[in-house]
């Protein structure tokens, strides 16, 4: 999946929220952009003009279970919903919204055109001795 990251506002944060993110969930959040669980991120505009940001979160517990999936509507630079399948997810309020913004906000600082294809695990080097 892939996208184009010039239809989204440069100063798009977590401030572009109508609601404020728990410490937890910001934290939690963090985590999961850092670590990589957030991927199959894709962009788009439908014809209402609303940007559409869409992926999947790997969970952190259940790890045999299917990944939950989230959603960003923004309009008018404004985010006018958020869902996550998690339970939490309904309100928009959850860790992994906040891993998927966080993701588009590294795309944007390091200038990319396009949300990046996802490389296979066997392309990259190995990393068992990572703790």
């Amino acid at each position: 999946m892939a996208g184009d990251l010039q239809i989204v506002p440069d100063d798009f944060t977590l401030s572009s929220f109508n609601f404020d993110f728990s410490q937890k969930s910001q934290s939690k959040g963090l985590i999961y952009f850092k670590e990589g669980y957030v991927h199959n991120i894709s962009v788009a505009k439908n014809a209402e003009g609303t940007i559409i940001i869409a992926a999947r979160c790997y969970r952190s517990m259940r790890k045999g279970e299917s990944p939950h999936r989230m959603s960003i509507d923004l309009k008018d630079s404004v985010v006018a919903d958020a869902y996550c399948s998690c339970t939490a997810g309904v309100s928009g309020k959850c860790s992994h919204i906040v891993g998927l913004v966080k993701c588009i906000q590294q795309f944007k600082l390091l200038g990319l055109k396009e949300v990046p294809a996802e490389q296979a695990w066997t392309s990259l080097p190995q990393q068992w001795h990572i703790p």
